[in-house]
């Protein structure tokens, strides 16, 4: 649980700010009873977990500008989360542990609504394609029946 970190009580109520949670085992984030102030983060590709976990419902951290992606146990924010964004944060090689990204990547300022700079890692490639297509539930369905 928590393979990226585990909060088990506030301490000073932390604030994580510019930080990538990326490929862990056991979910990126996992808040037990802390109210944690995240911005700027992203939380993507967790191999067998959500991303971000808050298990107590009395302690709701809070999430701002943050991208969360392609997590196992799914992509959903605990907590009391705004203005963030669930979608491929375009790392140049997650395969060979290359977290940089993509010059088209939603994470660097200039390229999301905010014009603030997400996770920990600036450009390090050229612009990038996702390897994941949008389609719309219909879409997806049509693609199964017609096998």
């Amino acid at each position: 649980t928590g393979g990226g970190v585990y909060f088990l009580n506030n301490y000073n109520y932390p604030e994580v700010t510019r930080c990538s949670f990326v490929a862990n085992s056991g979910g990126g984030v996992y808040s037990l009873m802390a109210e944690i102030a995240f911005s700027q983060c992203v939380f993507a590709f967790d191999e067998s977990a959500a991303g971000f976990t808050c298990a107590h419902p009395l302690y709701d951290p809070t999430i701002t500008h943050c991208v969360s992606f392609g997590n196992a146990g799914g992509d959903s924010l605990g907590g009391i989360h705004t203005d963030n964004l669930f979608e491929d944060p375009l790392l140049c090689g997650l395969a060979t542990g290359d977290l940089t990204l993509c010059g088209n990547s939603k994470c660097i300022a200039g390229n999301n609504t905010w014009d603030l700079d997400v996770g920990a890692h600036d450009a390090g490639c050229g612009d990038c394609d996702s390897p994941v297509r949008e389609l719309s539930w219909g879409a997806l369905k049509g693609i199964y029946r017609d096998h």
